[in-house]
């Protein structure tokens, strides 16, 4: 889900900036709380879940690919291969074919 919390985080903080001006009804951590305790994780291949942080913001939709489909992202990998060294990228795809799990930093 990184594109769906990178979403949420910028709602939060729209949130959190918006509180400077008018005193939010509940504090952030309870937002947050809510979001995590109350909000289902969707199902792969099921329908969306729909949900928003504050009446004043839009409603987020998050889904899951069905299992049988790739998951998309809309990350460009420019800036990856373009900072890696060739012996680097070439590691890094070894890794990926081995089914490691990669953090990128």
């Amino acid at each position: 889900f990184p594109l769906a919390f990178k979403a949420i985080l910028l709602d939060l903080d729209k949130l959190i900036s918006a509180s400077r001006v008018q005193p939010l009804s509940v504090a952030a951590e309870t937002v947050l709380m809510h979001l995590v305790d109350n909000v289902p994780m969707p199902v792969p291949g099921g329908p969306a879940v729909r949900f928003s942080l504050s009446p004043n913001l839009p409603a987020l939709h998050v889904s899951c690919a069905p299992p049988n489909a790739l998951r998309s992202t809309d990350y460009s990998l420019d800036v990856l291969t373009n900072r890696l060294k060739p012996l680097q990228l070439l590691k890094l795809v070894t890794v990926l074919l081995l089914e490691w799990q990669v953090v990128i930093v």
